[in-house]
């Protein structure tokens, strides 16, 4: 058994110790080394492609990730405080509070556009056609359109 080489000394003698139970945990951490080390890569690689990006942005923030993210150990605590703070650069905030306010419009109700439309249409047949509204002369009709200032009889 001797000269059939180590390997062959090792198994017979894990046999006889009872080491199988070592050497299937061995395995399993070979294993699962293996597996971070995969996880470690594609997360490098992932982070090499951000840091080009953070690079060439304009946000101070991005700058101040990329100083997190340098070197072996990420302060990752650090890029998650600038991702989530609310402190954002004037030129930034005052475009979300334009953003804002646009997103606060209100246009009119659909039912009163109906209404005013149906009301112009009114208008429309009791001047014949000739209501002159809308080019200019004169203010909307209310109530009897031969009120209007624009009203042409003619």
């Amino acid at each position: 058994m001797l000269e059939e080489g180590p390997s062959r000394l090792f198994d017979a003698l894990a046999s006889i110790l009872g080491l199988e139970d070592l050497i299937d945990a061995a395995d399993a951490l070979k294993e699962t080394r293996a597996s971070r080390t995969k996880a470690h890569k594609a997360v490098q690689d992932r982070l090499d492609s951000i840091r080009e990006k953070l690079k060439t942005h304009p946000d101070e923030r991005a700058a101040k990730c990329l100083e997190a993210l340098a070197g072996r150990q990420w302060q990752l605590e650090t890029v998650t405080e600038l991702l989530s703070a609310d402190r954002t650069s004037a030129e930034a905030d005052s475009e979300i509070r334009r953003l804002r306010e646009l997103a606060g419009l209100r246009g009119p109700e659909p039912a009163a556009v109906g209404g005013g439309s149906a009301s112009l249409e009114v208008c429309a047949r009791r001047a014949g056609g000739r209501c002159s509204y809308g080019r200019g002369k004169g203010a909307p009709p209310s109530g009897d359109p031969r009120e209007s200032p624009g009203f042409s009889s003619s």
